[in-house]
């Protein structure tokens, strides 16, 4: 009687056995559970990372905006760069030096005028 002692006698139909005694058949079930168990981390994986991929791809959109209009602003302003708001380099200037202090000679052929502000 050594199958069945190990198995327990079911009145109703056959006979049923005890999980204790079936390792087998526990192992098939930890197989099953570890594989439905991954496949819901995938899914997971999956589902978060769309929407990361989302909000990324709305992010680097924004970006790419900012971008042209800091692009748009350097243009204007290089272009109102060329448009100079100061003395002409290539003119020469003329300044009244006269009664100001001054060294060197009178008749020096250039007269270097320094401007400076102490505050």
């Amino acid at each position: 009687m050594g199958k069945a002692s190990r198995e327990n006698r079911n009145p109703q139909g056959p006979p049923v056995r005890n999980e204790k005694s079936d390792p087998q058949g526990l192992m098939r079930f930890a197989v099953l559970a570890g594989v439905v168990a991954l496949i819901v981390i995938g899914v997971v994986n999956y589902r978060e990372s769309r929407e990361l991929r989302r909000a990324l791809d709305a992010r680097f959109a924004q970006i790419d905006q900012k971008i042209g209009q800091v692009a748009t602003k350097v243009d204007a302003v290089a272009s109102a760069g060329s448009r100079r708001s100061g003395p002409d380099p290539n003119r020469v200037y003329t300044i009244k030096t006269e009664g100001s202090p001054a060294e060197g000679s009178a008749t020096a052929p250039v007269t270097i005028a320094e401007f400076s502000d102490f505050q």
